[in-house]
């Protein structure tokens, strides 16, 4: 490719050169490729020299050579694509990674399909074109944290908004559209996170919702909860290299932090209010402390969830922009640490002070509130009448291309037969969906052997199943196996192969959210923390040795004697945990335990506490903190913080102690407008009849196969048991709009809570009841909680994860 800037070609020079050097003789096999990609040998330099260092060992060399190609190709054919700026090109169209996806050929596959139906198009047009066949294609379903390939989420037809937003990037950058994925890592307002795509209308960058076509651009059910974000950014890819400023130009570096060789560019300004913050840590003495590592969290899942990091100057200083609202800080280097709660609505300064010796200098345990953003006052213009008809038509036709497409692939589907159906059963569903190349099958049929060596489910579990944790399936099994010699001592002593691993496997400084597989690590005898843990378990798998990653905390364990063994962190203190509350204490809604480790809260996935019930936990000797959370209607959060020092050999037992809230901060009492529902035989009934009938009514008005009412069905579903203790005071009402498919989600809510009923209504309603009680009147689902008076209780719209538990606590201080 010609027209290449002397900048760009020295820097993919460099990036390749220092990535050659930490390849050695491995190199050599890139360098032929590099050499036959001709005129286009800079581009592939510049993307083999800034990918995370696994993808090297996971891909083969061609694979992004064809990349590089197809970007070639379509900056060629399209004008919008050649008029992009070569940042814009290489970081947004040519780039083969967005995030933690696995990787495939599949551009030109979505080049193919995509092209003949936006050519002739705006650029805007062309973007909103290929968002609806996008939703054509996928449709949001929760699932596992993994991000399968663009073409298996294509194959499949579903995927968490993660996928759907990589897909979404995918297709555009197909066809020569600048597209990146837009992320808020967490919430501050409600639990879970959200991701969402952008893309360069020519002029600035415009945003979306993946998979989820609107009539126009910068428009998505996510616009409220956008607005109070403490932090947004996306992600791209630099290597070993610092990040060159030429290709973030006109960008405030406050909005930049590179580390594991990505850069994140932060664009919170771009969704909600920001200041400029800064932290300044010192020495107890007041002298500055550079190089100390800040991180950024919020408290989110009842835990404290990071959204970013910096690294101090000379000063002692780093700077960045927030929202305002609440974030939890902490500061550390070489062991020592300190930590604050800030709310940057009310300062945007703040100074930390570091301990004279090693350790966490901790906030006083107790009460505190976690405040989030506030709620945006003005609300985006609503669609007129013919944008809302024209969108409920493409919707309509995307949900029938969907089924006819699944119709198809139920068809040509074949049923898994022998050992492949056992290794099936084994994986995810979504394992399932995406298909499990033969080999993986038959290298699963090498741990036959051992079978009769071990319980059942340990041997299913931890030693034929070829997953280990999120990394991509690969049959790795001969090739992790060691000479015959080495095999017998680890044998005998397993955590031999784990001494092994750490002198042989060198640390690499990588993206760290990307899983690596053990065929990688061991191909790049390199790999980050989880990439080395997943080769142990896939060494000790090789030799019929079951082994796992932890489910409390993900460290390494193998089987012996009738046990699973820890390689390192040894369980040798207890702590147990008492839930004396008359309901169900639920990990990541209303508590967590969390072990300072290195300098941040590693969150340890104890599991819910039934009611008035127990659990016992044998836990390395460390520092603990243990969280009790209350989300509040307005987003806010009520907690209460317990601090836990335990020594080798000490066992301790706490009780968790939930925050309390009063009445008044939890229920509303607002007149509301009159409406009606309307049966499946077409008679009506006044708002003034229905509510009548029970002392308090829970109604959700419902938009079937869109992403924020598949969340709330999925929440109601599972609190089901909830609703069905309270079905004597309150009525649950399901409202969707006349003529509403059946959708599988709400049918599933529908059998697990038979006392809800279901009914139709004229959507026109929902502006006015959502504006009497000061949500957005824009957005749906809309739930609604009202008493027999007609009176609104409790309301909220759109996207707010939690709010089935929410409604069990409304519910009991109503009671």
């Amino acid at each position: 490719m010609t027209g290449l800037s002397k900048e760009f070609c020295g820097f993919a020079q460099s990036a390749w050169q220092a990535r050659a050097e930490r390849l050695g003789a491995r190199a050599e096999g890139w360098e032929r490729e590099i050499a036959a990609a001709g005129k286009n040998a800079p581009l592939l330099r510049y993307v083999l020299g800034t990918l995370p260092l696994p993808d090297l060992g996971e891909y083969p060399a061609s694979l992004f050579a064809g990349f590089v190609r197809h970007a070639c190709r379509v900056r060629e054919e399209f004008s919008w694509c050649r008029e992009l700026p070569e940042h814009l090109f290489l970081k947004d169209v040519l780039y083969p990674r967005i995030n933690t996806e696995e990787l495939s050929d599949c551009r030109p596959f979505f080049y193919e399909e995509l092209a003949p139906r936006v050519r002739g198009l705006s650029l805007e047009e062309a973007i909103l074109e290929a968002n609806r066949w996008c939703a054509e294609q996928v449709t949001y379903r929760s699932t596992d944290s993994r991000t399968s390939s663009p073409l298996a989420v294509y194959r499949r037809g579903w995927g968490r908004c993660g996928e759907e937003s990589t897909f979404t990037v995918t297709a555009l950058r197909s066809i020569g559209i600048a597209a990146r994925q837009v992320y808020a890592p967490w919430w501050s307002h409600c639990d879970d996170n959200h991701a969402w795509a952008e893309a360069w209308d020519g002029k600035s960058w415009r945003y979306l919702g993946a998979c989820e076509p609107e009539p126009e651009l910068d428009r998505g059910w996510f616009t409220g909860a956008a607005a109070r974000a403490m932090l947004i950014h996306t992600r791209s890819f630099t290597g070993e290299l610092p990040a060159p400023p030429w290709l973030y130009p006109g960008i405030d570096p406050l909005d930049l932090d590179v580390r594991e060789g990505v850069c994140y560019e932060t664009l919170t300004s771009r969704y909600a209010p920001v200041e400029a913050c800064t932290v300044t840590v010192r020495e107890a003495g007041g002298a500055p402390v550079k190089g100390a590592r800040l991180t950024f969290s919020l408290l989110n899942m009842a835990a404290y969830r990071p959204i970013a990091g910096r690294i101090t100057d000379s000063e002692g200083r780093a700077c960045l922009h927030l929202g305002l609202g609440c974030v939890y800080v902490t500061a550390e280097k070489e062991g020592r640490a300190a930590e604050v709660l800030w709310d940057t609505a009310r300062a945007q300064t703040l100074v930390l002070e570091l301990p004279s010796s090693p350790g966490l200098s901790a906030q006083t345990p107790g009460d505190f509130r976690f405040t989030a953003p506030a709620a945006p006052e003005t609300f985006p213009a609503p669609l007129t009448p013919e944008q809302k008809a024209a969108r409920q038509a493409v919707l309509e036709q995307a949900e029938a291309s969907r089924r006819e497409k699944q119709a198809v692939r139920r068809e040509e589907g074949e049923k898994a037969l022998g050992l492949a159906e056992r290794v099936l059963a084994l994986l995810p569903r979504k394992d399932r969906a995406d298909g499990v190349p033969p080999e993986v099958i038959a290298d699963c049929a090498h741990a036959l052997r051992w079978e009769k060596d071990f319980p059942l489910e340990v041997f299913n579990q931890a030693l034929l199943c070829p997953r280990i944790g999120l990394e991509p399936l690969r049959a790795w099994r001969e090739d992790v196996s060691p000479e015959q010699q080495m095999a017998a001592c680890w044998r005998a002593d397993p955590k031999k192969a784990w001494q092994w691993v750490g002198e042989h496997i060198s640390q690499a400084e990588t993206y760290g959210e990307l899983p690596q597989s053990p065929y990688s690590a061991l191909k790049l005898e390199a790999a980050g923390e989880q990439g080395r843990q997943v080769l142990f378990c896939g060494m000790c798998r090789a030799l019929g040795i079951p082994a796992r990653l932890s489910p409390l905390d993900g460290v390494p364990e193998y089987w012996q004697d009738g046990g699973f063994c820890r390689v390192e962190k040894p369980e040798e203190a207890c702590l147990r945990l008492v839930n004396p509350e008359n309901r169900p204490a639920l990990w990541g809604q209303g508590y967590t335990l969390a072990r300072w480790e290195g300098g941040v809260w590693q969150v340890l996935s104890t599991g819910h506490i039934r009611a008035g019930e127990s659990l016992s936990l044998k836990l390395s000797p460390g520092f603990y903190r243990l969280l009790t959370v209350l989300r509040l209607p307005c987003g806010d959060q009520l907690a209460r913080q317990e601090d836990v020092c335990l020594a080798a050999g000490d066992s301790r037992e706490v009780s968790l102690c939930f925050p309390q809230a009063q009445r008044s901060q939890l229920l509303q009492s607002l007149p509301l407008p009159p409406f009606f529902l309307t049966d499946k035989k077409g008679q009506a009934r006044s708002s003034r009849e229905v509510l009548a009938e029970a002392p308090v009514s829970l109604l959700c008005w419902l938009e079937p196969g869109r992403e924020p009412t598949e969340h709330l069905l999925l929440e109601l579903k599972d609190a089901a048991a909830g609703f069905e203790e309270r079905r004597d005071f309150c009525q649950v009402y399901l409202i969707t709009p006349p003529g509403a498919r059946e959708d599988p989600a709400l049918l599933q809510v529908m059998e697990a809570l038979p006392q809800a009923q279901l009914w139709q209504a004229d959507m026109g309603e929902v502006p006015a009841l959502a504006r009497q009680l000061f949500t957005d009147p824009e957005r749906l689902p809309l739930v609604l909680l009202a008493d027999s008076q007609g009176r609104g209780l409790y309301a909220c719209s759109g996207y707010n994860v939690g709010v089935a538990a929410l409604l069990l606590r409304l519910l009991e201080k109503n009671s």
